[in-house]
């Protein structure tokens, strides 16, 4: 059967080449195997935009809190456009982690400035003043709650006209996402898929089912499968919710928005 007849098929996860995650920690287990390869070219644009959507930051205030650093493939352009300044990488998963050390053992710059956090935002103990965030694709994981402690934070925090850059992703609003192919990639002899799939959990919560396959010719060889629970939040959210914090909201694109304390 040919890949295109195949597609609107592909999300099934059975058989002896599939495996779904099942651990305490399961979208960063199955996720942090591809993320490298699948999920990491938005920062082909995003990187080099870092000095212009986080202008203003002075690495002599303090660190830059990377939020969700994840394997770290925001760490390395982040470090390239601010080389002076300090970073934590704050990350709560294991497995994304082994990514993000191994790309601290393969570059001695980065070494020497970033610190890993092994923590989730709620545990993490934060210096006194960031003099930047941020936080690329990591906000669906905070619900309202927990999105307010985080703006509370970044008030408390941030120095004076210190930027963080915070990524909305769609959609606003919970809405059925059919599953769709973002992204295939060869590898050797094989061929890495990434797909995306999304249910309403309810007003504001989305599920989302992430299924990636290794594909050698027609037969998929290997699956691993993920779901995650997104909170969803647009830009008119995050000014909302930041108004009452004197933060100032800034809008450089559809999918970020910077905050800067008054």
């Amino acid at each position: 059967m040919s890949s295109s007849t195949y597609e609107a098929e592909r999300p099934r996860v059975d058989g002896p080449a599939a495996s779904i995650a099942c651990s305490d920690d399961p979208y960063g287990e199955a996720t942090a195997e591809f993320y490298d390869l699948l999920a990491t070219a938005m920062w082909d644009e995003l990187g080099p935009s870092l000095p212009r959507l986080l202008s203003g930051l002075d690495p002599t205030t303090g660190p830059i809190l990377d939020l969700g650093a994840g394997t770290g493939a925001g760490t390395v352009p982040l470090h390239a456009a601010f080389p002076t300044a300090s970073i934590i990488a704050l990350e709560p998963s294991k497995a994304m982690r082994t990514a993000l050390n191994a790309r601290l053992a393969s570059n001695a710059g980065l070494r020497r400035v970033v610190t890993v956090v092994p923590r989730a935002f709620a545990d993490a103990e934060l210096p006194r003043r960031l003099s930047g965030v941020l936080a690329s694709a990591v906000i669906g994981h905070f619900d309202r709650r927990a999105r307010h402690a985080l703006w509370r934070s970044l008030a408390e925090r941030l120095a004076p006209g210190a930027p963080a850059l915070i990524g909305v992703l769609p959609p606003t609003r919970p809405e059925p996402i059919p599953a769709t192919l973002y992204r295939s990639l060869p590898v050797g002899d094989s061929v890495y898929e990434g797909w995306m799939a999304g249910e309403p959990v309810d007003g504001r919560r989305m599920l989302w089912t992430m299924t990636y396959c290794v594909l050698v010719g027609d037969e998929v060889v290997y699956e691993r499968q993920a779901l995650s629970m997104w909170h969803t939040c647009g830009p008119d959210d995050v000014a909302d919710e930041v108004a009452p914090l004197g933060l100032v909201v800034e809008r450089p694109d559809p999918g970020h928005v910077v905050l800067r304390r008054a």
